[in-house]
């Protein structure tokens, strides 16, 4: 990123995705208990295009090195619930076509955001944020925003 030529639309999506996070108030900084794990993080890039291919967005994701998770040691089960998206929009197309519910479309930014998470991860904090007054702190993570070995 720091070589790129779209350095500053990169840096800004960084900004927007890690001011989001800390809105949500999705960790807390705290210091890392000896029998826990720290995990590395890193920064995830995409460009968002139109239909013609053209760039009209940088999205930066800050994500949790997770593969350095050892099963039964940092997690147990491996699984992540989800639902075919088919089912979803067959059942609302029903819903509309038999009992006439009125219909429309939004996006919910940060979604993926409010998802508890059941076990308790511990992740570095991402180079170029780190609170000065808190160095040496570690992110204990409330919700699941990182990716971890456990929910492959």
């Amino acid at each position: 990123m720091e070589k790129s030529p779209q350095q500053e639309s990169w840096r800004r999506a960084m900004d927007e995705e890690f001011d989001g996070l800390k809105l949500r108030n999705v960790w807390k900084l705290t210091k890392l208990p000896p029998d826990k794990q720290l995990l590395g993080c890193r920064w995830v890039y995409n460009l968002r295009r139109d239909e013609n291919g053209k760039v009209i967005g940088y999205k930066a994701r800050l994500v949790a090195q997770g593969y350095s998770q050892i099963k039964g040691e940092n997690y147990d089960e491996t699984f992540s619930p989800v639902v075919n998206f088919s089912v979803i929009r067959l059942f609302f197309s029903l819903l509309v076509v038999w009992l006439k519910w009125k219909h429309f479309q939004c996006d919910v930014t940060g979604a993926y955001l409010y998802a508890p998470l059941n076990e308790e991860v511990y992740m570095k904090q991402p180079q170029g944020y780190i609170e000065k007054r808190k160095r040496g702190f570690s992110m204990q993570t409330k919700t699941s925003f990182i990716r971890t070995s456990s929910e492959r």
